[in-house]
């Protein structure tokens, strides 16, 4: 892959047609989450594991689940979705919707993140098929059924798929720049 010396940039990044789609895109994606959210909510097992460790750690600064009458330290779970759980409940309240909405904002930055990463891997194109392949990236991703439904369980996935995605954008940035695993 060649290496351009100036990686492409945020405002350069997406042609200005582009910009028309990203509102109705997002509007459209909070949409189709929002109906998941208040038409087909899911709680697994795991659910009730995560939200006991954050309430936990959140109302007695412990890591732990209750067993016999009291809190034991725990390390069956990592930490990361009961930290984002503890963050939502002291924000808003321990409410489960308000977990779903919060997984449904964070699912749409993963879109954008994603149309980034499809922007990039064009960026040698002209800019108007780079911006089509933009748009098309930003609308399968906003309205994707198998992942936005995910926005609707309280369960790790959709932080999971944001930091995968996010991790890739910066990795595919650090290579531009030839920085990938070592100083700029």
């Amino acid at each position: 892959m060649p290496v351009h010396p100036n990686p492409l940039r945020l405002h350069i990044m997406f042609p200005k047609p582009f910009y028309k789609h990203l509102l109705p895109a997002l509007v459209a994606g909070l949409g189709l989450r929002l109906f998941f959210i208040w038409h087909f909510p899911f709680y697994s097992g795991d659910t009730a594991h995560y939200e006991e460790l954050a309430r936990n750690w959140l109302y007695h600064g412990v890591y732990g689940f209750y067993s016999h009458g009291r809190i034991l330290a725990s390390d069956a779970r990592a930490p990361g979705y009961p930290a984002f759980l503890a963050a939502i409940y002291f924000l808003v309240g321990t409410g489960r919707k308000a977990v779903m909405v919060a997984q449904a904002l964070v699912d749409l930055a993963t879109c954008v993140l994603a149309t980034s990463i499809a922007a990039r891997l064009a960026a040698d194109a002209p800019d108007a098929t780079r911006g089509r392949i933009a748009t098309a990236a930003l609308w399968l991703t906003a309205l994707c059924p198998f992942t936005a439904n995910y926005a609707a369980v309280p369960l790790t996935e959709v932080l999971a798929t944001f930091f995968t995605t996010w991790l890739d954008s910066v990795r595919w940035y650090a290579r531009r720049r030839r920085c990938f695993l070592q100083p700029c």
